[in-house]
């Protein structure tokens, strides 16, 4: 998918509220319980817009729209009908995003912090590509 077709405008961008189609088909609202193949084909474009707009790189972006949607399965339930339904699913994919973001830059600090550690200590810190190869000291 490219960057065309995901901003070209298609009728699926129009807003739904949850309590039309994607609520369950006796149209009852216990526990909100949401038609996942139909909020995947009507919000997956826009989905990975929002995403796109913020790591800017599409493969990413996909990621991060299928971790969202696995967190609009898991948090379903946290949707009270008090807002329009495209509101709380703006808010559940960028949390994800965020939060996915936020442990990388973790993950990246601490693999620096290693490797400085491990130089620090008189070892040899190597990249190679995207590898970090650390040797083993070096004793006289």
């Amino acid at each position: 998918m490219t960057l065309e077709t995901i901003n070209s405008p298609s009728s699926e961008m129009t807003p739904m509220p949850l309590n039309e189609e994607a609520t369950r088909p006796d149209g009852g609202r216990q526990g909100n319980e949401i038609d996942f193949e139909i909020v995947y084909s009507k919000y997956h474009r826009r989905v990975l817009q929002w995403c796109l707009r913020v790591v800017r790189n599409t493969e990413d972006a996909e990621d991060l729209a299928q971790d969202a949607f696995i967190q609009v399965m898991k948090k379903a339930h946290t949707f009270r009908g008090e807002a329009h339904f495209l509101t709380w699913l703006f808010r559940v994919v960028m949390n994800t995003v965020f939060m996915k973001l936020r442990r990388k830059r973790v993950s990246q600090l601490n693999r620096r912090t290693t490797s400085k550690q491990h130089f620090l200590s008189g070892g040899t810190v190597l990249i190679r590509g995207n590898c970090l190869v650390m040797t083993a000291h070096q004793s006289k």
